[in-house]
């Protein structure tokens, strides 16, 4: 059993995990006709759905500036969010790469 903090806005209803789920399980949810609505309304049988979550593996999650971002300030830094912590020691210019179609090979301004 996955132990979760419920939130009720009207008719939605929001599971959240006290603990991430893992990577790459089968997470299976089950509703039974004990749940109510608000004037004694019930589901008439059980409700399952299941998905699955990420494999264990290395994942950018977020970038800043988002892809194909427009009008982004020539100060603005770079952010990268990956799904893991990294080993510092192979964060570098050979892996992360940053380029421009204004700068020549050199980084010089064509």
């Amino acid at each position: 059993m996955i132990d979760c903090d419920y939130t009720v806005s009207g008719g939605v209803v929001t599971a959240t995990p006290r603990q991430p789920l893992p990577y790459g399980a089968l997470i299976k949810c089950l509703i039974t006709p004990a749940l109510r609505g608000k004037h004694n309304e019930r589901l008439d049988k059980d409700y399952n759905w299941q998905f699955r979550t990420v494999p264990d593996e290395l994942r950018v999650s977020k970038t800043y500036p988002e892809n194909n971002a427009q009008n982004v300030s020539p100060d603005a830094d770079i952010t990268i969010t990956f799904s893991h912590n990294l080993d510092e020691q192979t964060v570098n210019d050979k892996n992360i790469l940053v380029d421009s179609d204004q700068l020549n090979e050199r980084g010089v301004k064509k």
